[in-house]
């Protein structure tokens, strides 16, 4: 129902504020350990792993001085853009497809979305805000895909992070152990 949709809507914009504001506290902790260099860089692999998103950060926000109403057709952009995600993914996994549909097409199809949504929020940009936010990135940076188990793809009791290729434990003199 109507009701129950505006409820969760609340709850959902609920936990995006807890989110930055924890998210902000995380921010100003790193911040006293790292130097203004390395804060910039981190910035920077932010705003590239998050994409337009990002413009809703307050750290790039006030970097590129947008203004409320910029903020308010930045974030109105976002919200459109995601509805339209998600009624093509219900559409895929409701449409008689059961997401077992064509794969490549649907990828294709998401991420055709995602640059036009991408588009749309960066058209709110003035031109020097869009030159200042690319160069805000800074060198491109490719974030490691892990597996699944997370790093080395082994899962618990996997080899590592490192595939295996650590030393081995010193023997004890006199053990037989061939492990």
């Amino acid at each position: 129902s109507d009701e129950e949709r505006a409820q969760l809507r609340e709850q959902f914009q609920q936990r995006q504020r807890e989110a930055a504001e924890r998210e902000k506290e995380q921010e100003n902790k790193v911040a006293e350990v790292l130097e203004k260099p390395q804060m910039d860089r981190l910035l920077g692999i932010y705003i590239q792993t998050a994409g337009t998103a990002s413009l809703e950060n307050d750290r790039v926000a006030d970097a590129l001085e947008l203004s409320g109403q910029q903020k308010e057709e930045i974030a109105k952009a976002r919200e459109e853009s995601q509805q339209k995600l998600g009624e093509q993914m219900r559409e895929a996994f409701q449409g008689g497809q059961g997401g077992q549909g064509d794969r490549e097409a649907f990828r294709t199809k998401m991420q055709e979305l995602r640059a036009d949504a991408d588009k749309q929020v960066l058209a709110k940009l003035t031109d020097a805000q869009r030159d200042a936010y690319e160069k805000m990135k800074g060198a491109e940076f490719e974030m490691p895909r892990r597996g699944f188990g997370g790093p080395g793809g082994g899962g618990q009791g996997g080899q590592g992070g490192d595939g295996g290729n650590r030393p081995r434990r010193p023997q004890r003199p006199g053990s037989d152990n061939s492990v």
